[in-house]
């Protein structure tokens, strides 16, 4: 039988440091189907140019980003400040997570729900 609901079973992703067991560890969950929607109905906006009278769809990849960031990660252990004291997980410490984890964080996220922003899919289709 199909599974008809999505019981969000998480997963963890660990970052290398260099730190052996000490790295740390987010814990992830796959997006629904209903977080995918909010987040290209939130990170895209359709504009017209007041002279040719054209729409653009403008793709908003910082929305974008910290939408998924939002959704997937449900928790992180080893987290650590430069003193080497824990940060508690909560919605305001996610949002101070250095640039380069959040985007390795957000790079798992789109690898593991197969995600490519239109950037890279445009860029993808140059190539070919």
């Amino acid at each position: 039988m199909k599974q008809m609901f999505d019981n969000k079973e998480t997963y963890d992703f660990v970052v290398d440091c260099g730190l052996g067991e000490k790295n740390p560890v987010f814990e992830l969950s796959k997006l629904t189907q209903w977080e995918f929607d909010q987040i290209e109905d939130n990170s895209t906006i359709t504009t017209t140019d007041s002279k040719s009278k054209k729409s653009f769809v403008k793709y908003l990849g910082g929305k974008g980003r910290s939408l998924k960031f939002d959704y997937a990660l449900k928790d992180w252990r080893n987290v650590v400040d430069k003193d080497n004291k824990t940060i508690k997980f909560n919605s305001d410490n996610k949002k101070k997570l250095a640039n380069w984890i959040r985007i390795k964080i957000v790079e798992k996220i789109d690898e593991d729900n197969e995600l490519n922003e239109p950037e890279s899919e445009a860029k993808d289709k140059e190539k070919k």
